[in-house]
């Protein structure tokens, strides 16, 4: 089977696009059609994913350029920005099925601008599609029962681990001196404040001198700003930023760390009902998980008693630093039940049941 998968996430640093081109090998042959930090091979459009109408626009005549006289037996469209290139090639190309991942959840009547499009292709395309993809449980409730859907949506969680390889003694260097606390906090989400990000900065007014707080990934000036206020106002010195890294290099930064800290406002349904790949990043890697109180994250650790869940964080770094040896060892035991490709392939094997088989 020939299959199209179009994303326009950067391939680089999407770990959910990684793992849904590995699902799509499981299916057939696989044309990718992404963004990438360095293109290469013919394969990715723009170097990065940044949402521009001029990067857009060439992303679009990459898609047509490189599809041009070809056919395919299904096109997987990867999350809303794939939605119009998506449609455009099923009228084109009328592939046999159409496989569209819903990652995030989002409602046109609620978007403005540029996004309220997307959100509409988007809709418009789960009527259309064979398969519909999304990241938990609730989620598939939540769509089928405000989108109309004829039936649920196939749960494919982000189930992925951090891998790859670096250079060991250039890293050492670089980060001489800076995780040096006995208990490293790590969250790998940036530094965004819409994200309640300020109480989780605020929560370590709490906590003694043993705990570092390191927040990896994009930030803004503003957001810089207000962690510096938050910082001066309660006399807080242990908080640090450091930039947007390659996969790799975030491998080595977790690895120093001891508590994976994974936070989600509620002030809507897409973070309310968060599905966070995040978590299964920071159990591989043996670190407990202190998470906001999202229902998924909450039942999460609650069942697999890996992790807690507590909105005011310091409390439950506290409880688990208390007793950190006892967690860290029932996240390993967790960590191996775990197989990323094993589960790629029983999504892989639901998808083709969902198309009769025929895959």
């Amino acid at each position: 089977m020939k299959i199209l998968l179009v994303s326009y996430g950067t391939i680089e640093y999407d770990g959910r696009l990684q793992e849904l081109v590995r699902v799509a090998e499981h299916l057939g042959e696989v044309t990718l059609c992404c963004c990438a930090k360095e293109p290469t091979d013919g394969l990715c459009a723009v170097g990065n994913s940044a949402l521009t109408m001029k990067t857009y626009c060439r992303y679009l005549r990459y898609v047509l350029r490189r599809t041009r006289g070809k056919r395919y037996d299904m096109i997987i469209a990867d999350n809303l920005f794939a939605a119009p290139p998506a449609l455009l090639l099923r009228f084109l190309k009328r592939p046999r099925y159409l496989v569209q991942d819903v990652r995030e959840l989002y409602f046109a009547e609620k978007m403005r601008g540029k996004g309220k499009v997307f959100a509409v292709a988007e809709r418009v395309l789960m009527k259309k599609a064979s398969v519909i993809l999304c990241a938990n449980t609730e989620r598939a409730e939540i769509m089928h029962r405000e989108f109309g859907l004829k039936k649920q949506p196939l749960v494919f969680e982000n189930i992925r681990f951090l891998s790859g390889e670096y250079d060991k003694t250039e890293l050492d260097k670089k980060y001489e001196g800076v995780f040096r606390y006995p208990f490293n906090l790590v969250s790998t989400s940036g530094l965004f404040m819409e994200r309640d990000t300020d109480k989780l900065i605020e929560s370590m007014k709490n906590l003694d001198e043993r705990f570092g707080l390191f927040f990896v990934g994009n930030s803004s000036d503003a957001d810089v700003r207000r962690m510096n206020e938050i910082m001066e106002e309660y006399g807080i010195e242990r908080v640090h930023l450091i930039g947007k890294v390659p996969m790799t290099e975030l491998l080595y930064i977790v690895r120093r760390c001891q508590i994976g800290m994974v936070h989600y406002h509620k002030r809507n349904l897409n973070n309310h009902y968060c599905a966070s790949g995040k978590i299964y990043e920071f159990l591989h890697e043996g670190l407990p998980i202190v998470t906001t109180e999202n229902p998924p994250l909450k039942s999460f650790c609650d069942e697999h008693k890996v992790g807690l869940a507590d909105d005011g964080f310091s409390g439950a770094v506290m409880a688990i630093a208390e007793r950190y040896d006892e967690y860290q060892a029932r996240v390993k035991a967790f960590a191996d039940t775990v197989s990323v490709d094993a589960y790629n392939r029983e999504v892989a094997a639901s998808i083709a049941d969902e198309l009769g088989g025929e895959c």
